[in-house]
């Protein structure tokens, strides 16, 4: 009798809990929606005012059922514009979609900002599908999103989808930009700090680090300007891009105009800041063991 009571109460509590879910949705006042039909897919972007606090919401139906909903303080969906760049789709009449991971389906990408000053940005990817499969996620804080598409091989930005049916497969698939912001804060910067460049490529199951898009040769002409200058946040940002393209050695070379104290409390500031960025262990791959290794011992070094 107890555990029959036990589950009544549970169904009379979940019950309840999606009563009110439901009557918030129908509850709260759409102050504007804007609809795209993409084939046979409707995408609609809906503002909402619910008590006093407002939120936007992406949909994204087919047929009259739901496929997806991602809801924030305010959300975008992105469309393709008429310069080939990436922007928020709205005021466009059309959401022009392309097929970021090479796999012949249509892709959308949605942002979501969680509200407040300076933060948070989520970035989402999905396939315009009847499984709207994620593709790739990131929460990006502060940070910003570039889409890099292959010029010759971009299908029409227009193209829409059918359920069940294709774009042609491009031959080869978009390339993410993607900010590293866990620098932004960081020593004397106010959300003015390195934003170093992470890459990522399309593939059918979705998008994985770029290896040899990350890595690039350093710039030695800048390298040996700066060398014979005294230390600044531009020599920061520039340690920062050493080590973000493969080149950590060369950024310990840098740390030599530093006085010894000085130099242990610069790695280690930036050692406590680059563990917790979401690209770490990516980016210490692309360096020498020996170069990683010795930028932790000194970040650990008594001062």
């Amino acid at each position: 009798m107890r555990h029959f009571s036990r589950s009544i109460f549970r169904i009379l509590s979940c019950s309840l809990l999606l009563f009110a879910s439901c009557e918030s949705r129908v509850n709260a006042s759409v102050l504007e929606e804007k609809t795209w039909k993409v084939g046979a897919y409707t995408v609609a972007k809906k503002r909402f005012n619910w008590k006093g606090e407002d939120s936007g919401a992406i949909e994204v139906s087919l047929h009259g059922k739901q496929l997806l909903r991602r809801q924030a303080h305010d959300v975008w969906v992105w469309t393709k514009g008429e310069n080939g760049e990436f922007v928020e789709a709205e005021n466009q009449n059309k959401l022009s979609l392309s097929d970021l991971n090479g796999d012949g389906v249509p892709d959308f990408v949605v942002r979501q900002w969680s509200g407040g000053a300076y933060c948070c940005y989520t970035y989402e990817i999905f396939s315009m599908s009847p499984d709207c499969k994620r593709l790739w996620h990131n929460e990006a804080g502060c940070a910003h999103l570039k889409i890099i598409e292959p010029r010759s091989t971009a299908p029409k930005a227009n193209a829409g989808t059918s359920e069940g049916k294709c774009l042609k497969p491009r031959r080869s698939p978009a390339t993410l930009a993607m900010e590293d912001g866990s620098f932004l804060y960081w020593r004397t910067h106010t959300l003015q700090g390195p934003r170093p460049i992470v890459y990522f490529t399309g593939g059918k199951n979705g998008f994985t680090f770029n290896r040899f898009k990350t890595l690039k040769p350093t710039n030695q002409a800048r390298l040996a300007k700066l060398m014979n200058q005294s230390w600044s946040e531009e020599s920061e940002a520039f340690f920062i891009q050493l080590v973000y393209t493969g080149n950590a050695q060369d950024a310990l070379t840098m740390l030599n105009k530093l006085e010894p104290s000085e130099r242990t409390e610069f790695a280690r500031s930036f050692m406590d800041v680059f563990r917790k960025s979401p690209f770490y262990y990516r980016i210490v791959e692309l360096n020498s063991k020996s170069a990683i290794a010795k930028l932790q011992r000194l970040s650990t070094k008594p001062t």
